[in-house]
């Protein structure tokens, strides 16, 4: 991170550096720090692109979401981002759940599939982060490296229940990192899911 020249990477870099896990995080946020233009104290600019966040001390994560996509509050409460009409991103509520709406897990047209999941999570799947017009799930029939549950996307094109395993080797702070990461500079860390 001892590259980071410009005022507005380093305050990117005390905003984010609590997604990082690796030195492959470290590099990934260095990218996005050297790429700033401006932040302030809710809104981070790229040249095409923007996020807005919000730090809140004292919202304490849901006892049933994963460990690490709850350690993401004590980075940001919320950070979002346009996604076409609704945000993209990870929000907290004051309850400590996903803010994100997963209203499209219902339009998934394959009855058994749907059945499937279900039973793997006795209900519905948690949603995970917000997916402006798609959806993105905690996977409650397949598990991170780490143990927690996996990530599944359900585009509100195709409503088909899709497997994030490009992720699985990450725990959710990555994966959130990657997501800003493809957003932001147009990587592809994170090929299965699209806004």
């Amino acid at each position: 991170m001892n590259n980071i020249t410009s005022a507005e990477g380093k305050a990117l870099s005390v905003l984010l550096i609590g997604l990082c896990s690796s030195d492959e995080d470290h590099e990934i946020l260095n990218a996005l720090c050297n790429k700033v233009i401006k932040i302030t104290e809710d809104t981070v600019e790229f040249e095409d692109f923007e996020f807005n966040y919000q730090k809140v001390e004292d919202i304490v994560p849901d006892s049933n979401v994963p460990e690490s996509f709850g350690e993401i509050a004590s980075v940001v409460a919320s950070l979002t981002w346009d996604g076409g009409g609704p945000e993209v991103g990870f929000e907290l509520t004051d309850d400590g759940v996903s803010g994100a709406d997963g209203w499209i897990f219902d339009e998934i047209e394959d009855e058994d599939e749907k059945e499937r999941i279900k039973s793997a999570g006795k209900g519905d799947p948690m949603d995970a982060f917000t997916g402006g017009q798609n959806a993105l799930f905690f996977d409650p029939t397949r598990k991170l490296t780490n143990g927690e549950p996996a990530l599944a996307f359900v585009s509100h094109e195709s409503c088909e229940w899709e497997e994030v395993r490009s992720v699985d080797s990450f725990n959710y702070k990555q994966i959130f990192l990657r997501m800003l990461s493809d957003q932001a500079l147009s990587s592809d860390y994170i090929p299965e899911i699209y806004f």
